[in-house]
């Protein structure tokens, strides 16, 4: 199985991501992005700092039940990282 690290990376400006966070994102080989229809700030935030990582968009729209969306988006990681691969999921804060 791979491992999944979850990071906040800060009130969204870029230049205030932790060094901390900013390694395990550099050591990863999947980055998985919330996205709301479409746009992910949490990747304009970080787009500098993915290298060649894979980026894999998971979908929580805004204002809506997400509970069917968190369900799908672990069942997507699980697959994606069953193996030995190393993934993140990011999120604003």
């Amino acid at each position: 199985m791979g491992i999944l690290y979850g990071i906040g990376i800060g009130p969204g400006d870029p230049e205030l991501i932790t060094l901390k966070a900013l390694n395990v994102l550099k050591s990863c080989d999947v980055i998985f992005l919330p996205s709301n229809r479409g746009y992910s700030l949490a990747e304009v935030v970080i787009r500098d700092y993915l290298g060649d990582a894979k980026r894999v968009y998971l979908e929580f729209p805004m204002g809506e039940d997400n509970s069917r969306a968190y369900k799908n988006a672990a069942m997507e990681i699980f697959r994606i990282l069953c193996g030995d691969k190393k993934g993140a999921f990011v999120t604003l804060g």
